[in-house]
């Protein structure tokens, strides 16, 4: 068995305003910083019992911020993957909601329609998921029996719930997608199965963004 921790980056000040970030590159914010730091003292806890192989994360600023405290605690090398970066929201992004209700209203109805593309070069939830799907499984299958830890995006992380429990890649999010929390998912070689999700106690306080950006 092969597991695969997935872990959000920290709070961005993106994040707390609800504006969509996309393939932005947003750094983090104090707070984030701060999680960042409780995120790798939880992972060293975890890595003292059962080894961490391996680290690898989005490129952009967000994620890879989050994984330094990690690879210092770890000792590890960050590997970078651009196919872990959040989803292109094309025209959608640098926007808040309720900016994007107004300037781009047919996009902003219709982002989680499985096969409409962003304006602006933006992705569609199929295209998305194809992606996040590719990177999973490839991880995976590099690191057969080894326990690898992702930094990555929370509409990543809504992608790899929706692949592990198999259903569409329009189907609402039931689960909490929450900054700097750790999420687990077993590989047995052919699909992808979760073992826990949404772990927060090493945080002071997490932030759950409804609009999965």
């Amino acid at each position: 068995m092969t597991e695969l921790l997935l872990a959000r980056h920290g709070e961005t000040a993106w994040n707390v305003e609800g504006r969509y970030q996309g393939h932005l590159d947003i750094d983090l914010n104090d707070t984030g910083r701060q999680q960042a730091q409780q995120l790798a003292a939880l992972v060293a806890a975890q890595h003292a019992r059962e080894p961490i192989d391996a680290l690898i994360s989005s490129d952009l600023a967000r994620a890879f911020h989050t994984a330094q405290p990690v690879a210092e605690q770890l000792g590890l090398p960050i590997a970078t993957d651009p196919r872990l970066r959040e989803r292109h929201l094309g025209a959608l992004q640098g926007h808040t909601r309720e900016d994007n209700a107004r300037l781009n209203a047919e996009a902003h109805t219709r982002m989680l329609e499985a096969h409409y593309a962003l304006p602006g070069g933006g992705e569609s939830q199929q295209q998305f998921h194809d992606r996040v799907h590719a990177a999973l499984f490839d991880i995976a299958r590099r690191h057969v029996g080894r326990r690898v830890l992702i930094v990555t995006h929370g509409g990543v992380l809504a992608m790899a719930w929706r692949i592990a429990i198999r259903v569409a890649v329009d189907a609402p999010r039931a689960v909490p997608i929450l900054n700097a929390s750790l999420n687990a998912l077993d590989f047995d070689g052919t699909q992808l199965a979760i073992r826990y999700w949404g772990e927060t106690g090493h945080l002071d306080r997490v932030l759950d963004e409804a609009a999965r950006i």
